[in-house]
């Protein structure tokens, strides 16, 4: 076994447990809204309904989504970045909604969406551009 083959299997598990992860995470944000609206005198709110979509289809499904495509693997800041976006976006998307079943509303929500706006930005630009430098660096080496 060569390492690159070391290198790339570590890279799918690495893949295949963040995948993982998101789903885990993507279960208790459905119970733990399923629980909160069910102690909120039937109030209910997309936002507290939804926010398991987050890390469902923004975490998981994108990870995925990247494995099934056989794309290059993110860089360390990438991930992170993206893992906070839909963190901020996740924890939004819960306040937003505790807000909306409480009856009370505050300006400091919103910056949890323009957060995880910034933070998927910068992941995306990151990735793209390491992306396409390791293929210019594949290209000189061949």
């Amino acid at each position: 076994m060569s390492t690159s083959d070391i290198k790339k299997s570590l890279t799918e598990s690495a893949a295949k447990r963040r995948i993982f992860t998101y789903v885990v995470i993507s279960v208790l944000c459905l119970i733990f809204g399923m629980v909160y609206e069910a102690f909120s005198h039937h109030v209910y709110t997309a936002y507290m309904t939804c926010m398991f979509l987050f890390p469902l289809i923004g975490g998981a499904g994108v990870y995925a989504l990247l494995e099934l495509l056989k794309a290059p693997s993110p860089d360390r800041f990438a991930i992170n970045a993206y893992n906070s976006a839909i963190a901020a976006f996740t924890v939004g998307s819960t306040l937003k909604g505790v807000f909306i079943i409480a009856g009370t509303n505050s300006d400091f929500w919103p910056v949890f969406w323009i957060a995880g706006g910034i933070l998927a930005l910068a992941a995306v630009v990151r990735y793209i551009y390491t992306a396409a430098h390791a293929s210019r660096r594949k290209q000189k080496n061949i």
